[in-house]
């Protein structure tokens, strides 16, 4: 079983690495990203898992996050759920699509960047415009 789960978390490691790559390119091909407006994608991203996300306790939900690094040139955001491995059980739960969840469902965060991988592009550029002055271009 052990295996099964080892492969399951490997594909959809896979998965999210082709899904961040194309949010990349997407980002990529935006000028003047900012960390803000790289944070305000993670955000949008991260408000569209929540409503999915199987709830028991709520760690799980409590446990969603989002995050910014920049060097100066170039920023990246992260977005998840259970950051720093708490709660343990997160990708279990993201993963495992066979359990029957009576709120929300397996593939919560990955719905959710499917979901909004095309508006990426529009949150940058809206966000961007707004704290820049640029509102009236």
């Amino acid at each position: 079983m052990a295996d099964a789960r080892l492969t399951r978390k490997d594909r959809s490691k896979q998965e999210m690495a082709a899904i961040e790559r194309k949010l990349m390119q997407l980002i990529r091909g935006i000028e003047g990203v900012t960390p803000g407006s790289v944070l305000e994608a993670a955000s949008t991203i991260l408000q569209v898992a929540e409503p999915k996300v199987p709830f028991v306790t709520g760690d799980l939900f409590r446990s969603g996050y989002t995050a910014v690094e920049s060097d100066g040139k170039q920023h990246a955001a992260e977005v998840g759920f259970g950051f720093g491995g708490a709660p343990d059980y997160t990708i279990f739960v993201h993963e495992i699509i066979e359990n029957n969840h009576p709120v929300g469902q397996a593939k919560f965060l990955q719905s959710a960047v499917e979901e909004t991988m095309n508006r990426i592009p529009s949150i940058i550029r809206d966000h961007i415009k707004k704290n820049s002055g640029l509102n009236s271009a």
